[in-house]
């Protein structure tokens, strides 16, 4: 699976934690970010050194992302998952995940007839100190856990 396109949408605060870890993947290849925000479009693009665009459209016609990794509020979810459905991508979402359980059931469904596996993650698991914990555990440096 070398060569792996990834594309991050919103560059709110946890952004950074992600893009870092996209970046230490060996599996990825490119990096394409968008957010609402010049700014943050430009802080990403000088200090990831990734592909910024200024719509979520422009980054995934630009970018045949192969993962979307969704790190924008719970209000924008559905929109942005519906934009990212293609068979075969996996979508990396944000918890709290949708604003309703109706939301959600509705596009986990619509990405299930797609082909798409959605992911509802916890945006800590991204944080330098459990990235940390993880290595110092796959070092075996606290034996069997």
């Amino acid at each position: 699976m070398v060569g792996l396109t990834v594309a991050v949408i919103g560059l709110g605060y946890f952004s950074q934690f992600h893009l870092n870890a996209w970046q230490d993947d060996p599996r990825v290849a490119r990096i394409v970010t968008t957010d609402l925000s010049e700014a943050r479009r430009v802080w990403a693009q000088q200090t990831f050194d990734v592909d910024v665009f200024e719509s979520v459209a422009a980054a995934m016609t630009a970018a045949d992302a192969d993962i979307v990794d969704i790190v924008a509020p719970p209000h924008a979810h559905v929109e942005l998952i519906e934009a990212c459905l293609r068979p075969g991508r996996i979508i990396v979402c944000q918890k709290p995940f949708c604003t309703s359980l109706t939301e959600a059931e509705a596009v986990v469904t619509q990405a299930a007839k797609v082909g798409c596996r959605i992911v509802i993650h916890e945006n800590f698991r991204f944080q330098p100190w459990h990235r940390t914990i993880k290595a110092f555990l796959d070092a075996d440096k606290m034996g069997d856990v």
